[in-house]
């Protein structure tokens, strides 16, 4: 499971494929702090390389969910305007 999409690197060549690595849930605050490692392509993933970047970001308010399902912690990404054009995997 991933989100794809073509973001540029400090490396000079784009992530194109990001997993989520690291979900957070803070209970009382209601929020998820979530954290995507994005690689060239999913061969590079799949091989274990080290991720090109490392997107983080927070699901809070309203689009809160609590323990979300990793299916719904990528869908929770999919309503966030840096991944509003990604495609799932």
């Amino acid at each position: 499971m991933a989100l794809l999409k073509s973001i540029n690197t400090e490396f000079g060549a784009p992530a194109q494929y990001w997993r989520v690595v690291s979900v957070s849930d803070d209970l009382l605050a209601r929020k998820l702090d979530i954290a995507t490692a994005g690689y060239f392509n999913e061969e590079a993933r799949r091989a274990e390389r080290q991720p090109m970047a490392i997107w983080q970001g927070r699901i809070e308010g309203d689009r809160y969910r609590r323990s979300p399902s990793l299916a719904e912690v990528y869908a929770l990404l999919k309503e966030l305007p840096d991944w509003a054009e990604a495609e799932s995997d």
